[in-house]
């Protein structure tokens, strides 16, 4: 819900009704995470597994009643695979971070709070971050940042952990690069999986630039004096 819905429904509904809202939105937070926890396992395990195939480190994979042997054939769908998850894990975490607003505008009515709970925060309230399940990113951003700004020391410190953003992108490179040198002139499905890899790629970068693009037009219009321009 936009911040224009959530305050009409806080207009518009008596507080008990309010809180239960919220109290669903904290359940389903808490689900969100499980379900983000697990494509991120996901990810780290199939980079595993390609970058395994290379040094033979099985001589066959199972997942479930499924035994893999064939080295080409794993390396020929982790790529088409690991960019779907990827699409998954961008779109989940969209839909995670409006709830987290949610959470914070809600949150600060009902517990008549003020810190940390605007559109443009970088992370919640204190109280509303004991309410909420752990989240490793929240807990970073509050211990490490102020109004949204890090100090030289905490960047340095917290630097590897930001840089992990730009492993699936590595991978995603190194990937497309392999399918291109090892597949693309074998045969038609090699090609159509080449091209789906691609194509499912090209949507996640275009959707994370536009939220990027989304995230930055909000705050701007969030800025003192911005409407007087």
């Amino acid at each position: 819900m936009t911040k224009e819905e959530i305050d009409r429904f806080i207009e518009n509904n008596e507080k008990e009704d309010i809180k239960s809202f919220f109290d669903k939105l904290i359940l389903k937070l808490e689900a969100t995470n499980r379900s983000n926890d697990k494509i991120l396992i996901w990810l780290i395990l199939l980079i595993f597994i390609y970058f395994s195939v290379d040094l033979n480190i099985f001589s066959q994979l199972k997942l479930g009643p499924i035994v893999l042997t064939d080295n080409s054939f794993i390396k020929l769908f982790i790529p088409l695979v690991f960019t779907y998850l990827l699409l998954k894990f961008m779109t989940l975490n969209t839909y995670r971070s409006l709830i987290l607003k949610n959470i914070r505008q809600i949150g600060g009515f009902l517990f008549s709070l003020k810190e940390g709970v605007s559109d443009n925060s970088t992370y919640s309230n204190s109280f509303l971050q004991i309410i909420m399940p752990f989240s490793f990113w929240e807990e970073i951003s509050s211990k490490y940042m102020r109004k949204g700004k890090a100090g030289c020391i905490s960047l340095l410190m917290i630097s590897p952990v930001f840089l992990l953003i730009l492993v699936p992108f590595v991978f995603e490179y190194i990937i497309i690069r392999d399918l291109f040198m090892n597949f693309w002139k074998i045969g038609l499905i090699q090609k159509a999986v080449t091209i789906s890899t691609i194509w499912i790629f090209l949507a996640v970068i275009i959707y994370y630039i536009r939220l990027v693009r989304i995230d930055l037009e909000e705050n701007k219009n969030l800025m003192p004096g911005a409407n007087n321009m």
